[in-house]
């Protein structure tokens, strides 16, 4: 697919393009991902952004709803887990950045726009975590039943020795980083069934201790689900 730019104009000037892929990964969510595809394309000025779906062995109409959506590129695997699916969708991306979204979380309308002014403040940033919005939901029959907002880890500074030592929770929704840092060498675990996201974000805090960035800012609304077919729920 043909990468598109992200630009931003700041006191009339306008700033360096960056490029940007959205890895998102996908098993039987087709009910509920277009939430968050909504998301991104409702972002704040000018958002022509390369969005890879990468469905990982989909039985539900995945394939067929996201024939409806040109703007996104669709990549088909056997099912192999999530963090085979994020490498799949690394070896398709193209952008000079990689973000992360779960099919259940929503961007913000000024994400793009506040990560790169971020980024253009911050030109040493390497990989970086955004503040989420979150709320714990409970699902009985499909239905939701309860909301509540978790204040935990909404914090205005975060330091990647916090993350590394598991003192701050961290969650790859939202995240990003230069896809050129990673190499050859920094992948997905495709072993791991939990905490992926952890063993990820300590291969880049070892390899670039000085290339962090906090965004304080909330930037999405990341769901803690239970009662459903999310992992929380699995897990619980």
């Amino acid at each position: 697919a043909a990468l598109h730019t992200y630009g931003v104009v700041y006191g009339g000037v306008k700033n360096q393009y960056m490029t940007f892929s959205i890895i998102i990964p996908t098993l039987n969510r087709a009910y509920i991902l277009e939430k968050a595809l909504e998301s991104i394309y409702n972002q704040t000025g000018h958002h022509d952004l390369e969005i890879l779906v990468v469905d990982d062995g989909s039985t539900d109409n995945t394939k067929e709803l996201l024939a409806h959506h040109p703007k996104v590129t669709y990549i088909s695997q056997t099912h192999a887990g999530l963090s085979a699916a994020r490498n799949t969708g690394l070896a398709h991306a193209h952008g000079e950045w990689i973000v992360y979204l779960d099919t259940d979380n929503e961007l913000y309308p000024e994400y793009f726009k506040t990560v790169t002014e971020a980024l253009q403040c911050n030109p040493g940033t390497l990989y970086a975590m955004v503040r989420a919005y979150k709320t714990k939901e409970l699902y009985t029959d499909g239905q939701l039943v309860r909301v509540l907002e978790d204040k935990e880890n909404n914090l205005q500074a975060v330091t990647v020795e916090e993350l590394y030592l598991k003192l701050v929770h961290f969650d790859v929704n939202g995240f990003l980083h230069k896809r050129s840092i990673l190499g050859s060498l920094i992948r997905w675990d495709e072993h791991l069934e939990r905490q992926e996201d952890t063993e990820f974000f300590m291969q880049l805090a070892e390899q670039y201790p000085h290339g962090f960035l906090y965004i304080p800012t909330p930037l999405l609304h990341y769901h803690m689900r239970f009662g459903t077919d999310s992992i929380l729920s699995q897990s619980s």
